[in-house]
């Protein structure tokens, strides 16, 4: 047998963070980002070359750089909400989105480097001129430093701290005098305390102060690279940004470089920034990368993997972790590969769906056998050699073996004999988890089964929310978790808890389930990573750090050091715990914009006319996490009875009447919790002048007049004759207004639908797309020739149904199919418009809900003697109520039924025979004259 394993330790390419990037395509003004800054609100500044622009997460914005003509090199932003900008032509303060520029008493401007804000709001600068503060809205000279350039500044235990082109300077921030210089002999870009000592980053590498000035860059595996700014974030680690990329360091060892490998946008990182969120960001030559949590580091084939599909992770007595994917194993070390597996290695199968570690070696579950992996060698289990492996557990000296189709097998001298299970469910065993005390759980297709003592208990639903148990997590003889494809039961001391999509969970199929503190537990979904607490649920995915959200069954484990490692269909992601941020944080939200018919107005003091009543209320909120998640709830106070939930960032409001209103908007995070914070917007709609007091009483006046002279001229009629009249005349008005409006409502109403069909279609199959388009062109075509008739004709009405259920047929395939029939002779008689099509969607919709076979759609159109009868056809099982039930006023049938009564005084008509409902109408044929 050839063994080959193949170590790449020295050659692997770097584990990934969660990092994404923004460029212009994404709207930043200007590709190169030479600064990172966040202001009071959390919203993010980046500074180009060509200047500045605010990120919020979801949106930019641009505020005036009109004076900033190049490169924005610094930021930093002050407790009153000022944002300071360092550039090549000066310094400028951003206030209330104002730009003003700031500059020497004589109006002399200065290339500035770098700007920093100490903790009494006092701003100092790095200039060509030497270092400066800020004083009286003007630039003042340090006057002992007065021509000494300086590229950097930092504000570190009330000490002033300037980088110059040779040393760096310590200055007083009180006396504003020089206390001692750092000779380092290159150009001084950064500066830091980190612990007791004093970092200092150049062009020739990083150095440290500890009495005396030491070469940091070798010892840390940084050699030859430039250090171009410091930033240490929450969690105490320290981060360096280079030309080289990033390189984070937590105190002890090497720093670890996260470069274009891992995400970045570019090598070349000129500063970053952490923001409110925990979020850390670069400012790069390419773009603003940002990390969006240290909690996640993910593994793929493009990283340490052998493959992307992980199905099986394991740990070995050595600490080390096995990593079973599509494409074999791979061996990982500190995050490094050392050695990898495959069917050309001895293996049965590349595709490993199981391990487990045992004295014995590494038994590893392959689609195609059971083999272990001891030493250097892979020796195949005769027995279960060809067969499906599923699941393994090693446990107090016994090997357990769940399969596909073969139910479960037990060795208890290390592979020597087998015997098989017997007393299962089902054959098809998905999860083995086992107690100290012998017992075994097995999770089956069939249900859950627990062996104790050599005896099999088998436990099937209702108690668990399905029957195929996908996962186990045994906490003692009598507390355990199930999990299903359906739902996750808890069953502590004989009582069972559910935990579905209804009550909390994200989605109901659980691929494994994990221990987390005594009071939460951890479970791997369709949907991502769920943490169950006995307050709630948190919930995540891709957009935190996972490397995608569809974890597989059993791929999980928690190691040695409190790591959780999951797989999905896109690789391994390791989990830190303790670094998950914060998920209760309030995001910041602001009215934005206020539009009249289109027009921007004040956001302040707004009044306006009778006749500006069309409004468009535009907001946002900061979050730079999970902007997609955020939930919007809107509201009007005296016009909106309850709040309006949106994801949209926009509302819009027609024909407000005169009045004092309050525009209130709130935002939620993903988990639906609304946040304290409010944006709010009073306005007054003044009254037309027609609506003053002057004008009612002239109105008023008026009618009085008008009221006499018409009682004056109807005494000389004939009331009888008039009354007669204008009631008829009310009548048939009122009959031709109500029959209008039915009609306009069905028209939505089939439009929707149709589009709907065609959209769903439109991204799954272009064939079928062009297709759909074509009937739905048809029907849009016969829905605006009929817009404004209240009858068409039979054949006109029964090509509409066909087209219709064409589009469903392609839509649910060989499920559906349908059959129409007219005798020939009523292909140009009336029918009420859009009254039969309502009827066979009905038909489809009902029919499919209520079942999943295959459903028959027969539509009629016949002459029984003088009555022209319609009626629908479909297969299913009794409606629960009487039909009368189901006519509402406002679905379409209860629609048609009205419509029914004011043109032909008739109902609609059910029966239900043979398996069957039959749904319809009948009326007299309608004379040509009284068609429209």
């Amino acid at each position: 047998m050839r063994l080959a394993i193949l170590l790449v330790a020295s050659i692997s390419l770097a584990q990934r963070y969660p990092i994404s990037t923004l460029t212009i395509q994404d709207g930043l003004i200007q590709s190169t980002v030479q600064s990172v800054a966040g202001d009071a609100s959390g919203r993010i500044w980046m500074g180009t070359q060509q200047g500045v622009c605010v990120y919020d997460g979801f949106q930019f914005r641009y505020p005036d750089t009109a004076r900033i003509i190049n490169a924005v090199r610094s930021m930093d932003a002050d407790r009153d909400g000022n944002v300071w900008l360092a550039t090549d032509r000066g310094l400028y303060v951003f206030s209330e989105d104002v730009l003003t520029p700031v500059t020497f008493d004589d109006g002399r401007p200065t290339s500035v480097w770098d700007v920093a804000i100490d903790v009494r709001g006092r701003v100092w600068c790095a200039t060509e001129d030497g270092p400066a503060i800020v004083e009286r809205a003007h630039l003042e000279l340090l006057p002992e430093l007065v021509g000494t350039s300086v590229l950097s500044v930092a504000v570190e235990r009330d000490t002033l701290w300037f980088g110059g082109r040779q040393d760096v300077i310590m200055v007083d921030p009180i006396s504003r005098t020089v206390r001692d210089k750092i000779a380092v002999g290159s150009a001084v870009w950064a500066v830091t305390f980190y612990g007791t000592d004093l970092w200092i980053g150049s062009d020739v590498g990083l150095f440290r102060f500890r009495d005396v000035l030491e070469s940091m860059g070798a010892r840390m595996g940084m050699v030859g690279v430039s250090i171009t700014s410091f930033l240490k974030d929450r969690s105490g680690n320290l981060w360096m940004g280079t030309d080289h990329g990033a390189y984070l360091f937590n105190g002890s060892g090497t720093a670890r470089q996260i470069s274009t490998d891992e995400g970045l946008s570019h090598s070349s990182v000129y500063e970053m920034y952490q923001d409110r969120e925990g979020c850390i960001w670069f400012a790069t030559e390419i773009g603003a990368s940002c990390l969006t949590s240290l909690a996640f580091l993910q593994f793929d084939r493009n990283h340490e993997l052998i493959g992307d599909a992980v199905w099986s992770v394991c740990l070995d007595p050595l600490d080390r972790l096995w990593v079973g994917t599509d494409r074999g194993i791979s061996v990982l070390q500190k995050g490094r590969s050392i050695a990898r597996w495959r069917a050309t290695d001895g293996l049965p199968s590349s595709v490993v769906r199981a391990l487990a570690s045992d004295v014995q070696g590494m038994w590893v579950g392959t689609t195609r056998g059971l083999a272990l992996i001891a030493g250097q060698d892979v020796h195949v289990v005769d027995p279960l050699e060809q067969n499906y492996v599923r699941c393994l557990m090693a446990k107090q000296g016994q090997l357990w073996v769940g399969t596909n189709a073969a139910g479960a097998w037990l060795s208890s001298d290390g592979g020597s004999s087998w015997h098989r299970v017997m007393g299962l469910p089902n054959p098809r065993i998905y999860a083995i988890a086992g107690l100290d005390d012998g017992s075994v759980w097995l999770g089956t297709e069939d249900g859950l089964a627990i062996w104790r003592n050599g005896i099999m208990e088998v436990e099937r639903p209702p108690k668990l929310p399905d029957a195929r148990v996908l996962s186990i997590l045994p906490l003692g003889q009598h507390h355990y978790w199930v999990g299903t494809d359906s739902g996750l039961a808890e069953i502590k001391a004989g009582e069972i808890t559910h935990y579905t999509t209804e009550n909390g969970l994200v989605d109901g199929v659980c691929y494994f389930i994990l221990p987390g503190s005594e009071e939460d537990v951890w479970v791997g979904t369709n949907q991502g990573l769920t943490q169950l607490t006995s307050s709630g649920t948190n919930h995540f995915t891709e957009l935190d750090g996972l490397s995608y959200r569809e974890m597989n069954v059993g791929a999980a484990l928690v190691d040695r050091q409190g790591f959780f490692w999951l797989g999905s269909y896109r690789g391994l992601t390791r989990v830190d715990l303790p670094l998950i941020p914060d998920r209760g944080l309030d995001h910041p939200i602001r009215l934005d914009q206020v539009k009249v018919f289109g027009q921007n107005v004040p956001t302040q003091d707004l009044r306006l006319a009778h006749h500006q009543n069309y409004l468009r209320f535009e907001y946002s909120a900061v979050c730079t996490r999970k902007p997609s998640a955020l939930k919007f709830r809107t509201r009007i106070s005296g016009l909106d009875r309850e709040w309006n939930l949106t994801s949209d960032r926009h509302v819009q409001y027609a024909g407000l009447k005169p009045g004092n209103y309050q525009f209130e908007v709130e935002v939620a995070d993903h988990r639906g919790v609304f946040g304290a914070q409010q944006a709010m917007l009073r306005f007054y709609i003044a009254p037309p002048f027609w609506q003053s007091l002057w004008f009612r009483l002239l109105g008023l006046s008026l009618v009085a007049a008008l009221a006499f002279w018409a009682y004056s001229d109807l005494n000389r009629r004939n009331r009888l004759l008039r009354h007669e009249i204008i009631a008829e005349r009310a009548q048939m008005m009122r009959k031709e207004a109500e029959l209008r409006l039915m009609h306009a409502q069905m028209n939505p109403h089939f439009i929707q639908n149709t589009l709907n069909n065609a959209i769903y279609f439109a991204h799954n199959d272009a064939e079928k797309s062009e297709q759909i388009l074509t009937w739905l062109s048809k029907m849009l075509r016969h829905s605006f020739n009929t817009m404004a008739k209240v009858w068409a004709n039979c054949e006109d009405e029964l090509d509409l149904c066909r087209n219709y259920l064409e589009i469903q047929a392609l839509r649910f395939e060989s499920r559906l199919s349908f059959e129409c029939h007219m005798d020939p002779e009523l292909s140009e008689e009336a029918i009420p418009s859009l009254s039969l099509q309502p009827l066979v969607e009905n038909a489809v919709v009902h029919g499919f809900r209520r079942s999943r076979a295959k459903q028959l759609i027969s539509v009629d159109i016949r002459l029984e003697g003088t009555w022209i009868c319609v009626e629908v056809i479909n297969p299913g099982p009794p409606l629960g109520h009487p039909f009368s039930h189901y006519i509402k006023d406002d679905h379409a049938l209860g629609n048609i039924e009205a419509r029914l009564k004011l043109l032909c005084g008739r109902r609609l008509e059910y029966s239900y025979s043979e398996g069957k409902h039959h749904v319809g109408f009948r009326f007299q044929p309608l004379d040509r004259a009284h068609r429209g």
